[in-house]
């Protein structure tokens, strides 16, 4: 057991109520929290099993950490329907212990000379979002409606730095060690259509646009746009009366387009488009002979093609210290999941046993190679089949 101390602050604010107008109802929400942490204090005493990797009791160099979050929600209900406007911000900067005697070198502002200094690596992240939707009742179905929009932007330093000397970069164009900007647009639409007799279900479409520019000093990974488009049915069906078929159907379409690289921090290659595209679905069958049990049975077929980070990565990522190698010769993963329930639920007596099985074709994952780069263990994005399975 080892004590750590630390000094951290930390607060929320939270505003809330509504409006009532004959059948219209307006509310609203406003939550808002912060909190600051300084570098925390060990002991000292060694690291893991080597006896060779010490830690020297006082403040542990470089590991305090930021964080601001605040969300809002307005809401409308009317006889028409239920209009909601959603808005939220994370924002975090946190500070990694680096490996001891590990160095950077870094443009110093006021003497315009490069400097050799201690490393203290850190990852300053936000995403912002936005979302309108609207949830709107007809004599045919109802309809939820939604458009959402995402900015996120992560940036990497190697060096501790002023705000100051930050803000004084950015306002003169000099470039972040590393700057990742990510635009994302998305359109969705669902209809829950009325019975048709036994039969009751959704149909739907959904759209979602990436923009993905890489702005630092090294880029990890490239420029690209991305575009998925998808299409879907699922519908239920009242067999008798204790037996309900469901069954689902869906077509993806995806496309990649990636820019030539022209930065030197990554390996060279061309412009590329990828096109990926799939039909999935799922099938159930759900028997209830009383009220207190059921039993239901399903199966479904997945499908994820690659993203341009396991694509085409390839760079230090501070955060989980590791150096990490995309495959541009991924392919899609599949998977094929059997999903079998059996529950009991009484005034007395609470009872489920499942048998989940999920495997998967191509599955992605990041393997440690022998290879050392800059001081770090690389990983490599690779594929290899996988079965999870769950019993109880």
């Amino acid at each position: 057991f080892r004590r750590v101390l630390f000094r951290s602050v930390a607060g929320s604010l939270n505003l809330f109520g509504q409006k009532q107008n004959d059948e219209n109802i307006l509310a609203y929400k406003i939550n808002a929290t912060g909190r600051f942490a300084d570098d925390y204090s060990a002991p000292s005493g060694n690291v893991g099993d080597s006896a060779h990797t010490s830690v020297t009791s006082g403040k542990v160099f470089n590991s305090g950490a930021q964080e601001f979050d605040a969300s809002g929600i307005v809401g409308y209900k009317t006889q028409s329907g239920i209009y909601k406007f959603k808005y939220s911000h994370f924002g975090q900067k946190y500070f990694i212990a680096p490996k001891p005697g590990r160095r950077e070198v870094e443009l110093n502002i006021h003497t315009n000379n490069y400097d050799t200094l201690p490393a203290a690596p850190s990852q300053e992240i936000m995403h912002e979002r936005a979302e309108l939707s609207a949830n709107i009742p007809t004599s045919l179905a109802r309809y939820e409606l939604s458009g959402v929009f995402q900015y996120n932007s992560r940036k990497e330093e190697g060096v501790k730095e002023s705000e100051e000397d930050e803000i004084y970069k950015e306002e003169h164009g000099i470039k972040p060690e590393v700057k990742l900007d990510l635009l994302t647009f998305s359109l969705n639409a669902k209809a829950h259509h009325l019975p048709l007799g036994n039969l009751f279900g959704t149909i739907g479409v959904s759209t979602n646009v990436q923009m993905n520019s890489t702005l630092g000093q090294k880029a990890i990974i490239p420029n690209y746009d991305a575009t998925n488009i998808a299409a879907f049915v699922y519908e239920e069906y009242k067999l008798l009366e204790h037996l309900r078929l469901t069954g689902g159907f869906r077509f993806d379409t995806r496309n990649l387009s990636v820019e030539k690289n022209e930065v030197d921090s990554l390996p060279p290659f061309s412009k590329q488009k990828l096109n990926y595209s799939a039909a999935t679905g799922t099938a159930g069958i759900s028997f209830q002979p009383i009220e207190e049990f059921a039993i239901s049975f399903n199966y479904g077929n997945g499908w994820r093609s690659p993203t341009a980070s396991e694509l085409y990565t390839y760079g230090i990522d501070e955060g989980t210290v590791r150096f990490k190698i995309g495959n541009a010769a991924l392919i899609p993963e599949l998977s094929h999941n059997i999903d079998v329930t059996a529950k009991y639920n009484s005034r007395l007596l609470y009872a489920e046993f499942s048998v989940y099985q999920n495997s998967i074709q191509d599955y992605i994952y990041l393997q440690p190679t022998t290879l050392n780069i800059s001081g770090f263990t690389t990983y490599q994005y690779t594929q290899t089949n996988a079965t999870l399975k769950e019993i109880g």
